[in-house]
């Protein structure tokens, strides 16, 4: 039995990467690898609900940055940044589309690669209470 069928079945047993190579004697970077390059699928652990009820009150809130929401509730600020544009992304009405050139925002003045401002957009959001 190679080493990736081993793996695929320590996997399927509900292991980590990481037990996964603990068990097996090998580093976890190497499985990692191995893994990528079988394309088996990896398992993500969920995020307690308390957290992301927490996440979301504290973006609806719109006082902190998203690096303080995530310091604050323990995750990482991608993470916080998935929830916000999730939350951009339910708004009716706001369809954001790719552009060829980016250009500068003249509200904002960011780069941007989406039209309308997705910055901008989110600014919007968090001072405006009809945006509920």
């Amino acid at each position: 039995m190679s080493l990736a069928d081993h793996l695929r079945a320590v996997l399927a047993e509900g292991a980590t990467l990481a037990e996964a190579a603990a068990l097996l004697g090998r580093s976890r970077s190497h499985l990692h690898r191995l893994a990528a390059r079988e394309h088996m699928p990896r398992r993500r652990r969920a995020m307690k609900a308390a957290t992301r009820r927490r996440l979301e009150n504290l973006l609806q809130d719109g006082r902190l940055s998203l690096t303080a929401i995530a310091r604050e509730c323990g995750v990482s600020k991608s993470t916080v940044s998935v929830l916000a544009n999730a939350e951009l992304r339910r708004r009716p009405g706001f369809h954001p589309r790719r552009i060829r050139r980016a250009r500068y925002c003249p509200n904002c003045r960011y780069m941007v690669w989406l039209w309308p401002c997705v910055a901008c957009a989110a600014r919007e959001s968090r001072t405006d209470p009809a945006a509920d």
